[in-house]
């Protein structure tokens, strides 16, 4: 069981990443959200991928050839599943970012906004 609560407690901010292997633009994001993840992750930055697909196989394989080497989640649900709803998140991509102490400090489909918005706390 993993939620964004014992995540947050030992990070600065965690990004939730909302996307799916089908999705071209997230995954054409993917080159910037790894640059984001390595110029950050150490001073306490976590990323967590929040898939919306249906198949596992699609997703697990997009993983792997992304490189998106955090923290996955999916329920396999795609829109209708619990973390969409959850997170009213009804298009892809979405970017969360959210504080330790769990205050949302930005939800945007901007990859380019969460980048500058990152940059600027660090």
């Amino acid at each position: 069981m993993v939620s964004v609560k014992t995540i947050r407690a030992s990070n600065k901010y965690v990004l939730l990443d909302f996307w799916a292997s089908w999705c071209a633009p997230c995954r054409a994001n993917n080159p910037a959200l790894l640059e984001l993840y390595e110029k950050f992750h150490a001073q306490k930055l976590e990323f967590v991928g929040i898939s919306l697909d249906t198949d596992k196989n699609s997703w697990i394989k997009a993983i792997k050839a992304d490189q998106t080497n955090w923290l996955h989640l999916s329920d396999l649900k795609g829109m209708t599943g619990k973390y969409a709803v959850t997170f009213n998140t009804q298009t892809i991509p979405t970017y969360m970012l959210i504080d330790s102490s769990g205050k949302l400090i930005l939800n945007t489909h901007d990859m380019k906004e969460m980048s500058d918005k990152v940059a600027s706390l660090f």
